[in-house]
């Protein structure tokens, strides 16, 4: 049996995968964002405030990918799923290939082999 290079998974399990990872491009693109503006000194630089924003970059993107407003969710998903479909169908033409050559190889050594001859 020929494995499947993407084992099959449930649809929902693909969808949510696709949606973080449009998350994490959300939140490459914010933290690239905020990156270009200027910080007033109002509020000073320190590490609890870094933390807090970057936090609250991550949940922002994981929020605004549950939208989807760029679509990579959805472009990733119908590509998975047909690539997906489509390696299944591979896997199950060589499985049915392999499993005849078996066949007629096990054919071909049943007819050359000698027969014996029974003594008397």
């Amino acid at each position: 049996m020929v494995p499947a290079a993407l084992p099959p998974t449930r649809p929902d399990d693909l969808r949510s995968a696709c949606q973080e990872f449009e998350g994490l491009l959300l939140g490459m693109l914010l933290r690239e964002m905020y990156a270009t503006v200027s910080r007033s000194g109002l509020l000073g630089a320190n590490t609890g405030r870094e933390v807090f924003e970057d936090l609250w970059t991550q949940e922002l993107a994981r929020l605004a990918a549950r939208a989807s407003p760029l679509g990579v969710a959805d472009q990733l998903e119908r590509a998975l799923t047909a690539e997906s479909r489509q390696q299944g169908e591979t896997a199950l033409k060589l499985e049915g290939r392999a499993t005849e050559e078996i066949a007629d190889t096990e054919q071909e050594r049943r007819r050359q082999r000698p027969r014996r001859r029974k003594e008397i």
